[in-house]
């Protein structure tokens, strides 16, 4: 059961890391103005950054989930 969760907890992570891309790039094709699109970069740079340590959180909880039956 922990194998499983653990499984599904780290391509979480991994989708959440692949579409944090698609979601920058959907951003900066959203912007109109060039003020929009400097404050957007601004943004979307914070926000990308926090999305990848969530994704790399999530990567690591299903690791742990994996390993931890074998204990």
């Amino acid at each position: 059961m922990n194998v499983l969760t653990g499984l599904s907890i780290l391509i979480g992570g991994v989708l959440i890391i692949v579409f944090r891309e698609s979601i920058y790039h959907t951003g900066r094709r959203m912007a109109q103005s060039r003020q929009d699109e400097r404050q957007l970069r601004f943004i979307n740079k914070v926000s990308s950054k926090f999305v990848t340590f969530i994704g790399i959180g999530w990567l690591f909880v299903g690791v742990i989930f994996i390993i931890e039956p074998s204990r």
